[in-house]
């Protein structure tokens, strides 16, 4: 049963020696509270809606104190995401800023970062809160949370019930999810560490912070590759602090987009009225630290949910943060091709349940699910091309005429006007090479190749551009002059 899923082990020793190996990925971890957590960032009345990442770097740092390769393991390994609420299988991670809603409708929210607009005499109001996308359903979960209140009874009865506080607390049995990052024996010694329950938050009176921690295997992180002309998302699932290039903390909208793109490399995109597509909060971080008597550095941050729409002007790699590691502003970004959707049903009015016990392996964000069938078609994209070249220098012909190999770059473009570039296609159009052997020959064995290694026909495109390009290289190279009067060179590769 789930409980038994649960049960602690507790007991690990951390190894006195650890190497950092393997290469550098996450890992998916959920967190079911047994006891209240209040955790305090800003205010012990204002708990987030999140479990920040700190909070966990914290709990496990208790376990590894007093290791030589602490700090390694920490400070320059490690990266803690926050976690945010699940229903057990599904995670609700904040909701975009560029989500709106009609005011006093249920029923449908409209996305402005994807392309829908805004209807005259209408009033919109933002969805706010925890969301999990899945085709064209968006559903929100709440954050179940209370409120203790303490008193100070004093020595005496004149000091009874005057020193009066309260604290906001996250309440016991909800379930909450998020990503652990790091090279692979790092997480693994995390993994070990979490078969014990930890403790996370502050104890000031009945909430201890118990939980429980389940790891999911390791799973190797990419960067996202985005070329020139693309049109891309950039939402903020956390607090994102961000300095200039001079180290100064700035809200320039400016700066952050440098630290996605790099700096020059996109344009900032605006909607049909001219406005641009630009959906941000700001907030000032800030909280106290009890250790040191005295109150944490404060910040301005772009809050989470922040939107951005920009068209990429050159080759893009985006990482997975962006922002410094203070004050709860690392900076978690997701990133997606725009979608140009013009409005998703939703069932905004009904609220999703937790269901408390059940704990499976949660579903994705829907920006995450887009984000790892980006970098699937990247990657797939990547091995196609590579399989070209090694084809075009394999079945590359010295006695095939540069006439010849140019009819091969025709029909490929008579095939894209024609708006088929199918493998069936391919293979009725090579009978009009019939009457050149080598031509002929090449022809239907750049098809069988393709055939034999069962690629996929959505990428044949891919695959005819790249043996192509690379023949017509590999032509230049070795051609050489007849005659050998020295007017042509060939090349030595």
């Amino acid at each position: 049963c789930a409980a038994e899923r649960w049960e602690s082990k507790s007991g690990y020793n951390p190894p006195d020696s650890w190497t950092r190996t393997g290469e550098y990925g996450r890992r998916r971890f959920t967190v079911r509270l047994d006891q209240n957590v209040a955790l305090m960032l800003n205010s012990p009345v204002q708990n987030p809606d999140y479990i920040p990442g700190s909070a966990f770097q914290g709990a496990f740092a208790k376990v590894f104190k007093g290791k030589d390769y602490f700090n390694t393991l920490f400070f320059e390994d490690l990266k803690f995401g926050n976690a945010y609420v699940s229903d057990g299988k599904a995670v609700y991670t904040p909701t975009p800023l560029s989500w709106v809603k009609i005011k006093n409708e249920d029923g449908k929210a409209y996305d402005l970062a994807d392309g829908a607009c805004r209807k005259s005499g209408k009033q919109y109001v933002s969805v706010g809160g925890n969301s999990f996308l899945e085709g064209n359903t968006l559903s929100t979960l709440s954050v179940r949370r209370g409120t203790d209140y303490h008193i100070n009874k004093g020595k005496s009865n004149k000091l009874k019930a005057q020193m009066f506080f309260n604290v906001d607390r996250l309440d016991k049995g909800q379930v909450f999810s998020g990503y652990i990052y790091g090279s692979e024996s790092a997480l693994d010694m995390i993994a070990g560490a979490s078969e014990e329950d930890i403790r996370i938050g502050a104890s000031i009176g009945a909430e201890y912070g118990k939980c429980r921690i389940k790891m999911f295997p390791f799973e190797k992180a990419q960067d996202l590759n985005f070329k020139s002309g693309d049109r891309i998302v950039i939402e903020l699932i956390s607090d994102c602090i961000i300095v200039d290039k001079y180290g100064t903390n700035t809200l320039s909208t400016d700066a952050l987009l440098d630290a996605v793109c790099g700096e020059g490399k996109y344009e900032k995109c605006k909607d049909s009225d001219g406005n641009l597509l630009v959906f941000a909060k700001t907030l000032v971080t800030g909280g106290y630290n009890r250790k040191w008597g005295c109150p944490k550095p404060q910040y301005q941050a772009f809050a989470k949910g922040s939107v951005f729409v920009v068209k990429c002007t050159d080759y893009v790699v985006t990482p997975p943060f962006i922002g410094i590691g203070n004050g709860e502003g690392y900076g978690n970004i997701t990133v997606k091709v725009h979608m140009a959707k013009d409005e998703l049903d939703t069932y905004s009015a009904k609220k999703a349940e937790a269901a408390g016990t059940d704990i499976e392996a949660p579903h994705e964000c829907s920006a995450a699910e887009k984000i790892i069938a980006v970098i699937d078609k990247n990657k797939a994209v990547k091995e196609i091309e590579e399989f070209a070249l090694t084809a075009a220098q394999d079945l590359h012909s010295d006695n095939l005429s540069d006439s010849a190999a140019m009819r091969l770059l025709n029909l490929y473009q008579s095939m894209k006007i024609a708006g088929k570039i199918e493998p069936d296609e391919f293979e009725k159009r090579i009978s009009t090479f019939d009457k050149n052997d080598e031509l002929f020959r090449m022809a239907k064995n750049v098809l069988k190749l393709f055939r034999e290694h069962n690629c996929p026909s959505d990428l044949f495109e891919v695959y005819m551009k790249a043996f192509i390009v690379r023949t017509k290289e590999i032509r230049r190279q070795t051609k050489r002059d007849p005659g050998n009067q020295g007017e042509g060179v060939e090349s030595n590769g």
